[in-house]
């Protein structure tokens, strides 16, 4: 008999068993434990569907301190939804939705990064689709003339420059406290999940997933701004995973473009276009694929809702970073 139910520690292998053979059959325990059990706020919020004793379906929400018009609000990220294939077609799916409107209180919304597969099951439970998450690249160099990566220097890279007066470096995630005695600025006019120290640690430091590279701007003998990066060597594709600012709100990415083209040779840079214009100077899209990109979805609490610009994409900071599966 199929019950809908909260997760308890003895579901853990169960749940493990079925994200590896509804999900990524590479799931490990660690990446288990680290997205629901070390994370500043956990523990998630997990619901589970069994049938006798059998984990068949999974749902889970990551909770995160979000801030909106300088007010914290508690936020869910919606994580590796899944239901056993033998399983599905039986409205299983909507009824874990359901079951976590109704019993995860403490929660103000819930937001995701959907597949195709997942999109609509979200929609039909009242998430709305905010957009879609554009790509933004800058070509840092090339390797022959002519070329696709020497056309899309010339209109990105090219334009970089040389190092300007301030002091860019790499730096330990477990240096950051020692450089910094100040709280990361939020983006004006935007929601944004708070860069703590310890959200960053947990986020990048701590992935069992990829490795991430950090990189601090000094001013002062202080941290006044982070670039956090991921590179992919098999694709010579360098990804900037997330922007802090500590000092005025100023999340220029052109202080660090000189020391990442100087590391990265001929790498293509992404960075989404939902981080703020001077983010973005030096990055190009295309304007012929404006619905390119991976879904965002929204949906607020049916017994804490949230009054607030949500459903405008360009109200929202989000960067690759903030999705746990890059």
């Amino acid at each position: 008999m199929l019950e809908i139910r909260e997760f308890r520690p003895e579901d853990r292998q169960g749940c493990l068993d079925l994200l590896r053979r509804g999900h990524d059959r590479d799931f490990s325990a660690e990446r288990f434990d680290w997205l629901h059990f070390q994370n500043p706020m956990a523990p998630s919020d997990i619901a589970i569907c069994v049938d006798d004793r059998e984990v068949v379906a999974f749902y889970a929400a990551i909770k995160k301190k979000v801030i909106i018009d300088g007010v914290a609000h508690l936020g869910a990220r919606d994580i590796d939804p899944v239901v056993s294939p033998d399983y599905r077609g039986r409205g299983i799916f909507s009824n874990l939705l359901q079951h976590a409107l109704t019993n995860f209180t403490k929660i103000d919304f819930f937001f995701n990064f959907a597949n195709s597969q997942s999109t609509p099951g979200f929609l039909k439970n009242g998430w709305k689709l905010v957009g879609n998450l554009r790509d933004y690249v800058c070509q840092l160099g090339y390797e022959r003339i002519p070329s696709r990566k020497f056309c899309l220097y010339l209109l990105t890279g090219s334009r970089i420059g040389s190092r300007d007066a301030e002091i860019v470096r790499s730096i330990g995630f477990d240096e950051l406290e020692e450089f910094t005695d100040r709280s990361p600025v939020p983006p004006s006019g935007r929601i944004w999940v708070e860069r703590s120290l310890p959200y960053l640690k947990w986020r990048y430091r701590d992935s069992p997933l990829h490795e991430y590279d950090c990189w601090a701007r000094f001013s002062d003998g202080r941290i006044a701004g982070l670039c956090i990066t991921e590179f992919v060597a098999s694709r010579n594709a360098l990804y900037i995973m997330d922007l802090v600012d500590y000092h005025r709100g100023d999340f220029r990415l052109s202080p660090f473009l000189p020391f990442l083209a100087q590391r990265y040779r001929n790498a293509w840079t992404c960075i989404w276009q939902t981080t703020p214009v001077l983010a973005r100077r030096h990055f190009l899209t295309n304007p012929l694929h404006r619905k390119a990109g991976g879904n965002f979805l929204f949906r607020p609490s049916a017994s804490r809702p949230v009054r607030a610009p949500s459903f405008d994409l360009n109200q929202w900071f989000i960067c690759p970073g903030d999705s746990e599966s890059f």
